[in-house]
């Protein structure tokens, strides 16, 4: 007699690959016998099954006690019970997993054989992923370590079993694990271990059915489980793409729930200028957002501008500790800099800020037109910075006022953040009517007039070069933005080249200015070669190669170049040699040149200058991440999405054309807060719990409790059985799985 014992777990196949094993043998002429073990066994629990072969009748009505053949198809189980019990010197033990047989402590007494069983079914579509049907590659596993069954008839067993439409992949999976099994050769020598003493089994006619002879009170369900739910909120795809690092799940929620001032404090300790990036960010949080395909991402910037403006409104200003670390430097108050004399104020800080100009501000105040920033709303941030403690001194130039070595000796540290000074050239020679772009839009914010002619051709697609033209319409020119690259490789934002094109801009693409077209001196039109896009450049856009023989002449009376600048190299001389001390940031580093991106390296900047001064470790500046947020993204497929109807995004009102160029008034307007509110309610909080209740309500086992005191679910892990309700009912994925740890030490035989 040959006999046979199956571990597994309810869900597995256990009681169905013993049947599959006694088909396949009673075909090859054994009398046979298959019967399960029934008890507390539910899906997750520790099952097992038997089968018996003999060449007689069958008299045996006991479970197997002592098996020549053990299959395994939880590995988990090594780690929980005694699998080898009673077992046979002869026979295999055959494990469903990847490992190699050898290093499994078992092969130093048994033959054992492995076969990646789990990853097969799943391959075939047998199960689900996260709990596949091993049973039928575990039986070709079986079939391939015993010779005991022919694959024909192993065949015909599982087309019986489990019928014609299941039969193809069920018997795909069985060859492709009989052609994977894997075997270590049992040790040879081995004299055959000591009959066990086995007191659960008293030597009295046994009844002709299974019964429980002890006590089950002990068997707590939490013992079957082989995987276990914990609470892990995961980023949220916004929150990942935000590059100033906001805590938006939590400003999110605090908004939904009326809570403005909260939420817009929360805002104010990432983020300096909330006001500011409500209106200029390019918001590339809403382009992941998961709510996208449900009726629109939801208008993040929108409610950032929102409460930006409300702290301006309340005059709220970020939790402060008391300014005694020592004091510390910062060249340039671009965003960059304004951002890192923000942070190390937040960290304790004296922070100096000097700037060359006469006012704080960078680009922002240089840069970017009122039409896209109001001056009241620059103005009111930049008084809270003040407020706050930070001292600016204006008309100090760093390598004219004041050089960097001087600056080491005064401060503990220093970040320097001075902006792009240097224009890039096009090429073109010198002409009166040939104006740099940057010092065009610098002029026109001071208000100081600059001559056009009829027609202006802006040379560039930043945004610079789209501003240029939009003012150049409010002036009463026509105005043409001149690209070498399509619109789809423009550096400028999206959605201000669809409000430039609305107002009236013109578009010339693929051209590639090479000269100028005089008359009597004056300028009559730009020269240029049609270009094609050819391989990707450092850029990683499209490279403009000229097309030969296909020069035109775009008519133009002013040409304003707006090709991007660069860092004077001079300023940056010396920064080696005080390099611990002095922290780069902005420009300086060569990062993307948006606002957002500025205050980011800003920030960043400032956490490290304050690890080297304190000599403690480099604290975690991302907010999600300072609170245990694990890195992986909650995606719209891991969305319960049952729990969720679509809703039209509100969208931020906008100027009409006609209307928006004869000023400089803004464009865009501000959601209002209830709006805003009601985009909040719109957002799924991805990856975060919001105590829904869905994962108490759900529990089959009750094993789930609200904890009062730490504000937090607690699971009762003696009696949560690892079904994983909890985590496929939970609406936003912040309920995650894992594998049971090991009761035993690694390496130690179970």
């Amino acid at each position: 007699m040959i006999e046979i014992r199956i571990h597994g777990r309810g869900g597995q196949g256990a009681v169905v690959a013993s049947e599959i094993l006694a088909r396949a043998a009673f075909r090859t002429g054994y009398f046979v016998q298959a019967f399960p073990q029934f008890g507390v066994e539910r899906r997750g629990a520790p099952v097992m099954a038997f089968a018996r072969l003999d060449e007689r009748p069958i008299r045996r009505r006991t479970h197997v006690y002592e098996p020549h053949h053990v299959l395994v198809l939880d590995p988990a189980l090594l780690d929980s019970m005694d699998v080898a019990s009673g077992k046979r010197p002869s026979g295999w033990i055959v494990i469903n997993s990847p490992r190699p047989p050898e290093s499994f402590p078992l092969a130093s007494r048994w033959a054992i054989a492995t076969v990646d069983a789990s990853s097969i079914a799943a391959r075939h579509g047998i199960g689900t992923a996260a709990q596949p049907v091993v049973n039928t590659a575990m039986v070709g596993a079986f079939a391939a370590a015993t010779g005991l069954l022919p694959l024909e008839h192993l065949r015909e067993a599982i087309e019986e079993t489990v019928g014609s439409t299941a039969a193809p992949a069920n018997w795909t999976a069985a060859e492709e694990a009989y052609q994977a099994l894997r075997t270590a050769s049992k040790p040879r020598g081995r004299k055959r271990p000591p009959r066990q003493d086995r007191d659960s089994v008293p030597d009295i006619d046994l009844p002709l059915i299974a019964q429980s002879l002890t006590s089950t009170l002990e068997n707590h369900t939490g013992s079957w489980r082989y995987l276990e739910p914990f609470y892990q909120d995961l980023t949220p795809p916004c929150a990942a793409r935000c590059p100033v690092g906001n805590d938006l799940p939590m400003v999110m929620r605090r908004v939904q729930e009326g809570d403005f001032e909260g939420a817009a404090r929360s805002l104010l300790q990432h983020n300096p200028l909330p006001a500011v990036l409500g209106r200029v960010c390019p918001h590339p949080c809403e382009q992941p957002c998961n709510r996208r395909a449900m009726g629109g991402a939801v208008q993040i910037q929108g409610v950032e501008r929102v409460l930006g403006d409300y702290a301006l409104e309340h005059s709220l200003e970020p939790e402060l500790p008391a300014a005694d670390r020592g004091a510390v430097a910062v060249v340039g108050s671009g965003p960059a800099g304004l951002s890192a004399a923000y942070f190390l104020r937040l960290l304790g800080y004296q922070v100096e800020v000097y700037e060359k100009e006469d006012r704080p501000g960078g680009l922002l105040w240089s840069g970017i037109p009122a039409y896209r920033l109001p001056r009241a709303v620059l103005q009111g941030e930049l008084d809270r910075l003040t407020r706050i403690g930070i001292l600016f001194k204006f008309g100090v130039a760093l390598g004219k006022d004041v050089d960097l070595e001087d600056l080491c000796r005064r401060y503990q540290g220093l970040v320097l953040a001075v902006g792009q000074g240097a224009s890039r050239s096009a090429g073109l020679g010198d002409h009166p009517d040939l104006l740099d772009g940057v010092d065009f839009l610098r002029r026109a914010h001071r208000g100081e007039a600059t001559a056009l002619g009829p027609t202006v051709a802006v040379l560039g697609g930043g945004n610079t070069a789209l501003d240029c033209a939009r003012i150049a319409l409010r002036k009463g020119s026509r105005a043409v933005i001149v690209y070498r690259r399509s619109q789809r490789e423009m550096p400028a934002f999206k959605e201000d080249i669809a409000h430039g094109r609305q107002e009236g801009v013109e578009f010339e693409f693929l051209a590639q200015p090479v000269g100028l077209d005089l008359q009597e001196g004056r300028i009559t039109g730009v020269r240029c070669v049609r270009t094609r896009l050819g391989k990707k450049d450092a850029s990683g856009r499209a490279r403009p190669e000229p097309v030969e023989g296909s020069q035109f002449v775009i008519p133009a009376d002013t040409v304003l170049c707006a090709l991007g600048s660069t860092v004077e190299v001079d300023v940056l001389r010396g920064v080696e040699q005080a390099a611990e001390r002095v922290l780069l940031c902005g420009d300086c580093v060569g990062e993307e040149a948006t606002v957002a991106d500025a205050v980011r390296t800003g920030r960043e900047a400032a956490f490290r200058l304050h690890s080297v001064l304190s000599g403690a470790e480099l604290e975690e500046s991302n907010p999600l991440r300072a609170r245990g947020v694990d890195d992986r993204l909650a995606l719209f497929k891991h969305m319960n999405r049952s729990y969720f109807e679509s809703q039209p995004a509100v969208l931020k009102p906008v100027r009409g054309p006609e209307e928006s160029r004869q000023d400089f008034e803004e464009v865009v307007g501000a959601l209002t807060l209830e709006q805003a509110r009601g985009e909040c309610s719109r957002c799924f909080k991805c990856g975060t719990c919001v105590q829904c209740d869905n994962c108490r309500l759900f529990c089959p086992d009750n094993a789930i409790q609200w904890d009062a005191v730490a504000g937090a679910y607690r699971v009762l892990y003696e009696y949560c059985k690892g079904c994983g309700v909890c985590a496929a009912e939970c609406p936003r994925c912040a309920i995650q799985m894992r594998n049971v740890k090991p009761a035993h030490a690694e390496g130690e035989d179970p």
